[in-house]
């Protein structure tokens, strides 16, 4: 086997790998961005720099 061979080898188990963690680290980026909409929520209480449309959380 080729040198260049053994790389793609590993580059599909690499793609496999992040493919089957994706909905993990979807579900982090959902937490993520609720704790940003609530830090926003505190800290703008009166909605003067971020208005509620920009406020939701997914």
């Amino acid at each position: 086997m080729s040198k260049i061979a053994r790389w793609f080898i590993q580059l599909e188990k690499d793609i496999d790998e992040l493919a089957n963690k994706f909905d993990y680290d979807e579900q982090r980026l959902i937490l993520l961005q609720h704790a940003l909409i609530d830090l926003i929520d505190f800290l703008d209480k009166d909605y003067i720099y971020f208005s509620p449309e920009y406020r939701q959380k997914i």
